[in-house]
């Protein structure tokens, strides 16, 4: 048989021919749906823009209507509204390109009219050319159908415009040479080619609007472009909540498998704690098939039956329990095995979770950490701010504290400068009447000046006669003159206090008068008694002389203590007013030298608070040490004696004999406590026997009461009577145990009791010692090392 498939018939073949073109075609149509929404896309974004425009045209001619402006100042306030940024990163928008094509247009319009008149003033013929030419340029299409193959995507060069401009200087430069031969035919020529540049002109317009609707194609594009992207990071952020919530629910799910884990291990625990109660249970009939064994052996076959029983009843209940074991074995591996790879598929999917939750915890740490670092820095400037404006606030306001008292200072100055001018005439009378009294208490100080010269020659030479007269009455040769009374007395003027001289009084004042005392007087009553001797009425005329002197004097220092007190008074006048003005020039630069002294006050403060912490240092480097209590420091005792040492040791054996009797205590309270744990198990074991041996008895009463001959009903059971002896023994051996628990239990309350009390006692002895060497140390008593020297005497 042919193959269909090698001969290439049959319907295999026509289907395998039919694919390439049915793929072709559902490409094509693909392509072709593609293509159709693309194009009503850009139909859809075309007329959003369209529409977009003709809201701008109808705003802008509100605005233009509302304000009276042309339109090229409405698109100079829109393009100021609404661009920015360099113009050579974006293309022009359509008010730019309006206004362009405004200005282009009137250049057009005045190379017109510069073209008539240049053809006026040639010949009447030129404008008829000018409007032929006119009407024979193209026509220009606008409209959106216009080819966008070539169009610019920036703005157009103005080659043409200056090209343009360079032909009309030409033709402007051939009018006036009057050149009119071939004027026309060129001026016609010109304005067709400036005709076809304008139309060349307005076709660049229209393809620049077309490349603005492209660019605004590619921006609708890059907005979808940027929307899809923010949907995706929106699905993004989904994906990732609904992965920390997978995670959350496979860490429940996992802790409830790690729960149910342990449920089986308990399960576990528990099967094979009762294996070991089966295996128990085994040993018991065991042991009590042995005991039937040995005690009924004149009924063996009887017995061999029931041992049989027994064994076979014990195997069973062995077998099954085994049974049961495997199985709880084998259902608790496949549950072990099932939540072992739940585990570690969770544990995969968690370690996944926890990862990526990592990575965007990692991110947001650190667009937390650089987001604190930036608030930290903010802070640091803003703290830098406010200590900057608080220094400046603080400045401001020394500065105003100065202006103020600047301020006051020359309110205060000019006060007094204003109460000087208004006592400038009291001033002025002072001064005069002080200089009259300064000239007469000079005339007067030249007197007194005179007068006490010539007093002090006067007391000089009376002191040299009376030298002299004594001179000679001593000598042994003269003979004795008798006392000579005189002949007047000389009168004594009364003692007149010596006047008080102020600090403030001037160094050209008149010195003070000699006073007479008692003795000057007595001088005088003897030198009076020379009259008539050889000299002697020379003697007395100069005493005379003097004691006129000395009566006049009294009333001159009168007189010379008024004047004083009046010049004081002017002087003192004098200086406070020449103090006022002084204090009134010298207060502007007070409040230049208040920081200087401050400065100073500051800096000799901290000099005297240096000088007295050292005086401090010397003082307690020198001083004695005091004593707690702020007494005299106390003399140091000498070491405690032998007695003392005695006692403390006997206080410190007692204390460790407590000590160690406690610890003994302790051990035996220990011990005591493990006994009773023995006796309190002994007495559990001793329960369980006898709740066995109660469960055999009960069994072996039940088999003879159900079954058996005769004879083996009528013959005493021995292991009945044996169970029977050991339920009766059971109660003896458990009041045995229970009375030795008990005593156990009392033994181990007095021991305890005991212990307390020794703990008790150690406390008190501890705290006696504590006492005694407190009191000792407050004593002043040191221990010494076995030395037999007794207390010292503070």
């Amino acid at each position: 048989m042919n193959c269909p498939v090698l001969l290439g018939s049959g319907p295999y073949c026509s289907e395998q021919q039919e694919i390439p073109a049915t793929e072709l075609h559902v490409a094509s149509l693909r392509t072709f749906i593609f293509t159709i929404k693309q194009s009503a896309l850009v139909q859809a974004l075309r007329l959003k823009v369209r529409e977009q425009e003709l809201v701008a045209d109808v705003l802008k001619a509100e605005v233009a209507t509302l304000r009276a402006w042309s339109p090229d100042q409405v698109n100079d306030l829109v393009i100021a509204k609404t661009c920015g940024g360099p113009k050579r990163f974006r293309p022009k928008t359509r008010e730019e390109l309006q206004n362009e094509l405004s200005a282009l247009e009137k250049k057009h319009v005045r190379a017109l009219l510069k073209l008539k008149q240049a053809a006026e003033q040639g010949g009447g013929g030129g404008g008829g050319g000018v409007d032929a030419a006119a009407a024979a340029a193209p026509s220009v299409q606008e409209g959106p159908e216009v080819a966008v193959e070539e169009a610019p995507r920036f703005a157009p060069s103005m080659e043409d415009v200056a090209a343009l401009m360079e032909e009309l200087e030409e033709l402007r430069v051939a009018v006036k040479t009057g050149v009119s031969a071939p004027l026309h035919e060129y001026c016609n020529f010109k304005l067709y080619t400036a005709c076809f540049a304008r139309s060349r002109a307005k076709h660049k317009v229209a393809a620049l609007f077309k490349a603005h609707d492209i660019n605004l194609q590619h921006q609708a594009t890059e907005l979808e472009r940027l929307r899809s992207h923010n949907s995706e990071l929106v699905q993004e952020g989904e994906r990732l909540g609904h992965a920390a919530r997978r995670n959350k629910d496979l860490r429940g799910k996992n802790a409830a498998l790690v729960e149910r884990v342990e449920a089986l291990a308990a399960a576990h625990d528990e099967a094979l704690e009762e294996l070991h109660h089966a295996q128990t249970r085994l040993a018991l009939y065991e042991e009590g098939a042995k005991m039937y064994f040995g005690s009924v052996q004149h009924l063996e076959v009887y017995s061999s039956s029931h041992v049989s029983k027994y064994c076979i009843f014990a195997l069973e209940e062995l077998h099954h329990a085994q049974t049961r074991l495997a199985l709880y074995d084998e259902e608790a591996k496949l549950e072990a095995d099932a939540l072992r790879t739940q585990l570690a598929s969770a544990v995969t999917e968690a370690a996944a979770a926890a990862e990526r939750e990592a990575s965007l915890a990692g991110d947001a740490e650190a667009g937390l950490a650089a987001a604190v670092k930036q608030a930290a820095e903010a802070r640091h400037q803003l703290r830098a701010r406010t200590v900057a404006l608080e220094a400046a606030q603080g400045a401001a306001r020394d500065a105003e504290k100065r202006t103020r008292r600047l301020q006051d200072a020359h309110d205060k100055l000019a006060a007094d400068v204003a109460h000087l001018g208004k006592d400038a005439a009291a001033a002025e009378t002072f001064r005069e009447r002080l200089r009259a009294v300064n000239a007469e208490n000079k005339t007067l100080r030249k007197r007194v000046e005179e007068l006490a010269a010539a007093r002090d020659a006067e007391r000089e030479r009376a002191l040299r006669l009376e030298v002299a007269s004594s001179l000679t009455a001593s000598a042994p040769s003269q003979p004795q003159l008798p006392a000579v009374t005189p002949a007047s007395p000389v009168p004594t003027a009364p003692a007149s206090p010596q006047p008080q001289h102020s600090p403030t009084t001037r160094g050209d004042s008149a010195p003070p008068v000699k006073v007479l005392t008692e003795g000057d007087r007595a001088r005088v009553a003897r030198r009076g008694g020379l009259r008539g001797a050889p000299g002697g009425d020379r003697v007395a005329e100069l005493a005379d002389r003097r004691a006129a002197l000395e009566a006049c004097s009294p009333a001159q220092q009168a007189l010379l203590d008024d004047l004083e007190d009046l010049a004081m008074d002017l002087s003192d006048q004098a200086s406070l007013l020449s103090s006022q003005l002084r204090e009134a020039q010298a207060s502007e630069a007070a409040s230049a030298k208040e920081c200087g002294e401050l400065r100073g006050a500051i800096t000799e403060l901290q000099h005297q608070v240096s000088a007295a912490k050292v005086v401090t240092r010397r003082l307690s480097a020198t001083a004695p040490p005091l004593s707690t209590d702020g007494s005299a420091p106390k003399k140091p005792h000498a070491p405690l004696g032998a007695a003392h040492m005695r006692q403390v040791d006997a206080l410190r054996a007692q204390l460790a004999a407590a000590e160690a009797e406690r610890r003994a205590a302790a051990r035996r309270c220990e011990a005591l406590e493990l006994e009773l744990a023995a006796a309190r198990m002994e007495a559990d074991l001793y329960r369980t026997r006898h709740a066995a041996a109660a469960k055999e008895l009960a069994a072996a009463v039940a088999e003879l009461e159900a079954g058996g001959d005769d004879a083996t009903a009528a013959a005493p059971s021995a292991a009945v009577a044996a169970a029977a002896a050991t339920l009766a023994s059971v109660p003896d051996i458990q009041a045995a145990a229970a009375a030795r628990l008990r005593a156990v239990e009392a033994e181990a309350v007095k021991c305890r009791e005991k212990r307390e009390q020794l703990t008790v006692e150690l406390d008190e002895t501890a705290q006696y010692v504590v006492i005694l060497e407190d009191r000792l140390a407050g004593l002043g008593y040191r221990v010494g090392e076995g030395g037999d020297h007794e207390p010292g005497v503070s």
